[in-house]
C-alpha cells in the first residue's frame, strides 16, 4: 500500500504534463506553423519607417481620446478607474 501512493502521484503528474503539452496553446503550435504562427516578413527600411510613423500617430490619437474620456468623466462626476486605488 505504501508503494501505491508514490506510483499514483507520479502517474497523475505524467498525465497532467502530457495534457498540458497537448493543449492548443502549447509551444508546438507555433513551431509547426499552425494557427497563430509568425510569418517571416521581408520589409524595406521605408516600409518599416512608414509603419513606425503610423503606429506613433495611432498611439498619439489613442492618448488624446483617453484624455478626453478622462476629462469628460471628471466633468460628469463619474469616478475614473486609474488602477492605483486599492480595492
Amino acid at each position: 500500500m505504501k508503494k501505491l501512493a508514490p506510483l499514483m502521484t507520479l502517474t497523475f503528474a505524467v498525465l497532467f504534463l502530457a495534457g498540458c503539452a497537448g493543449s492548443k496553446g502549447g509551444a508546438e503550435a507555433g513551431a509547426e506553423g499552425g494557427e497563430g504562427a509568425a510569418a517571416e516578413v521581408n520589409a524595406s527600411e521605408d516600409q518599416v519607417k512608414e509603419a513606425a510613423d503610423e503606429a506613433m500617430a495611432l498611439e498619439t490619437e489613442n492618448h488624446k481620446i483617453r484624455q478626453e474620456i478622462f476629462e469628460s468623466k471628471n466633468k460628469l462626476g463619474i469616478p475614473t478607474d486609474t488602477g492605483d486605488e486599492e480595492k
